[in-house]
This record gives structure tokens, C-alpha cells and sequence, in this order.
């Protein structure tokens, strides 16, 4: 039961740092605990993480339980827990704002109402408002949330990037940009001895045609130059659906709606033409859901496109920069006194386990700044 997070699931990082101490580690949420033995070290992590039970009871409710009218006090009440997923160098009292504001967002954006109503719907919400928050992407100046049939996607815009690569001490980026290229735009594009360039030469903004690649690029702070990629539409898509959840849920009630269709189980109301898809509580007992035909909608085409695929080149490239920036954070946050007026001398055993908590974070950073791309759920 303590190989993965009790929040995400992610498999934790255990070892042995300092004086025989023990350590868990997640890498996703930022969190970590050190002990002089396993349930120290447990109980330590859980602690940092927001789980009331030690082995494993988190104090966060389970997507079912949470409803639109309620989810602003759902946070409120679980805001140490979230904290812990937010971006390391914010204030306590910028997390506050943060959360506050995407709540308010997730629960008065018109256009996601409906997905309250099921328990995959609320999960996607859920899963949107924890990487908006990994982002420290406010709503909607930041990122925005699409609906897509019964799930939700959240979308990032460049400036969630930017504040994030382009802030603070250490930042790697001085600006970053994003650029999808269309089939009649006149573009020159070049890379010298490492140095990209990407010049918009003429742009027919009433007939641009489709996407047929997106520019990732920004000035380096660490080369002194502009650096970047180039990634062919067709290689995002696959990327995209390969692992996107949305498009997932979409391939699986198009199979389904074909089944229904060829079995004679397709029928019609006022909504328009349907299907009653049999779905699971989780108690084991089963009920039926109308799908409609015109909720099985395909994420990467239509008119948010472009965007999708902006969100899988910003990840691809930019991902690497933002897990170190992240994990880097985490280390400058831990090095940092805050809001503590009287520092107390510490006894032997209480540095030794500081000196682990710090060593382990480092120890993620490494691990996450050799990753070669950043391919997360898109």
C-alpha cells in the first residue's frame, strides 16, 4: 500500500538518505517525508501530503461525493491538500487566491454544467483543476476548461508557461512563445548552430487554411540565444491521442455508439439521437445512461484544434524546462525561512532529517531534468 501516492497514485520514491533515514518521495505532487524508520517516514510524508489517516485515508473526497454546489467549500476545507500540488514558489496567500479563483470558474463556467452531473464528468473536472493548480494557471487569464462530450479538458494558454519559465530566480526562458503554422501562411523558418528562427511572412487571416505544424520556441537564458522545435500536425495527433483521456472517452463511445447502431438500440427524444450505455457504481450495481450522439465529439477536430495541439507541442518541448523549474522550486523553497519571526536551535537529529528531506527533493530534480519529454495526459 506505501509503493504509490495515496492522492494520485504515483509510484513513490523510497531510499535511504543521511544517517540511516528512511524517505517516501512523490514526484508529482512535491511532496516528501523522512523518518528514522518506515512508519516515521510514512506518517511524515502523509503529514506534508494532507491525509488524515497514516496508511492512506486522504481527507480528499472521492469525485462522487463532490457536487457543483458544494466543490468552493470542498476546497476550502481541503486546502492544505491541495496546497501541496501547488507551483513551490507561491505564497500561502497566493494558493489561497488560486484555488479560490479556479473554483469559482470550474463551478460558474456555463458551458461545463453538465458534466457535474456524472462521476466522470466530475473526475475530469477534478483532474483539471489539479493541473491548472500545478500550472499556478488562474482561470480563465491563464488556461481555460473545455467540455468535450462528458469529460473535460483543461487548455493552457502560453502565458501559463511563460509564468512559470520566464519568473523568479534561476528562470531559463527570458519569453516563450507557441505558434501554430497554417497551409497558407508564408513562413521562414531556421535553426543555425542551434539558434531558431521562425518569421510569419505573410498571414491571410480569412483564409489560413489547417493546421500544419506548431512552433515551440523562447530566448535562453542559460544559451543567450533563441532556442525551439518544430513539430508536424500529424505527429501531434498521434501523440495527443496516444494519451489523451479525452480522446480515449471518445473512441470508446464511438465503438459503442456503432454497437448500439448495428444491435437497434439507437432511439430519439427531444435531445436528439441516443443510446443507453450501462455503467458501473461503485458499490458494483449498474444503471443506465443516455449518451446523445452529438456528446461523442472528437477533441482534436472541430474548433478547438488548434489549441489541442498547441497543448501537446507546449508539453513536448516545453515540459522538460517546466518539470526542472518546478522540482528547483521545491529545493529554493526548502532553503528559504519564511514567515518565521524566532528560528529555534535544532537538536542533532532534527538537522539530520532536514538535511535528508532536502537531499531527497534534489534527488527528484535530477531525476526529472533528464527527462527528454514532457508526455503527460493531454
Amino acid at each position: 500500500m506505501r509503493d504509490f501516492c495515496p492522492v494520485c497514485n504515483t509510484k513513490l520514491i523510497k531510499s535511504k538518505v543521511g544517517d540511516g533515514l528512511l524517505a517516501y518521495a512523490c514526484g508529482n505532487c512535491k511532496v516528501k517525508g523522512v523518518g528514522h524508520d518506515a512508519n516515521e517516514a510514512w506518517s511524515d510524508f502523509c503529514s506534508n501530503l494532507g491525509v488524515v489517516d497514516p496508511e492512506g485515508t486522504t481527507v480528499l473526497a472521492t469525485p462522487d461525493t463532490v457536487n457543483r454546489d458544494g466543490f468552493l467549500q470542498y476546497v476550502n476545507n481541503n486546502i492544505r491538500a491541495f496546497a501541496n500540488r501547488a507551483f513551490a514558489n507561491m505564497s500561502k496567500s497566493a494558493v489561497e487566491r488560486l484555488l479560490t479563483a479556479n473554483a469559482n470558474y470550474i463551478t460558474c463556467e456555463k458551458s461545463l454544467e453538465p458534466l457535474w452531473s456524472t462521476e466522470e464528468g466530475r473526475q475530469s473536472l477534478l483532474d483539471c483543476f489539479n493541473e491548472a493548480l500545478s500550472m499556478a494557471a488562474e482561470l480563465p487569464a491563464l488556461g481555460y476548461i473545455i467540455a468535450f462530450g462528458g469529460t473535460a479538458m483543461f487548455i493552457p494558454r502560453v502565458e501559463a508557461y511563460s509564468n512559470i519559465l520566464t519568473n523568479g530566480v534561476n528562470a531559463p526562458f527570458k519569453w516563450v512563445s507557441i505558434e501554430a503554422v497554417h497551409e497558407r501562411d508564408k513562413v521562414k523558418c531556421t535553426k543555425v548552430n542551434g539558434e531558431f528562427s521562425l518569421t510569419f511572412e505573410n498571414i491571410d487571416m480569412f483564409n489560413r487554411g489547417d493546421v500544419v505544424s506548431v512552433a515551440v520556441y523562447g530566448y535562453s537564458n542559460k544559451h543567450g540565444k533563441v532556442i525551439g522545435d518544430v513539430y508536424e500536425a500529424r505527429r501531434l495527433l498521434e501523440k495527443g491521442t496516444a494519451s489523451s483521456s479525452a480522446y480515449k472517452q471518445y473512441k470508446t463511445m464511438l465503438d459503442k455508439w456503432v454497437k448500439a447502431e448495428s444491435e437497434g438500440r439507437v432511439f430519439s427524444d427531444n435531445k436528439g439521437e441516443y443510446f443507453n450505455d450501462v455503467r458501473y457504481k461503485k458499490d458494483g450495481s449498474t444503471y443506465e445512461k443516455k449518451v446523445y450522439k452529438a456528446e461523442i465529439v472528437n477533441p482534436y477536430d472541430g474548433p478547438h484544434k488548434e489549441e489541442m495541439l498547441k497543448k501537446v507541442a507546449g508539453k513536448s518541448y516545453l515540459g522538460p524546462f517546466l518539470k526542472e523549474r518546478l522540482g528547483h522550486n521545491v529545493v529554493e523553497e526548502m532553503n528559504a525561512i519564511t514567515d518565521v519571526d524566532v528560528v529555534e536551535e535544532q537538536t542533532p537529529a532534527e538537522k539530520s532529517v532536514d538535511l535528508a528531506k532536502m537531499q531527497v527533493v534534489e534527488e527528484q530534480v535530477v531525476e526529472t531534468a533528464d527527462a527528454n519529454e514532457g508526455e503527460s495526459d493531454v
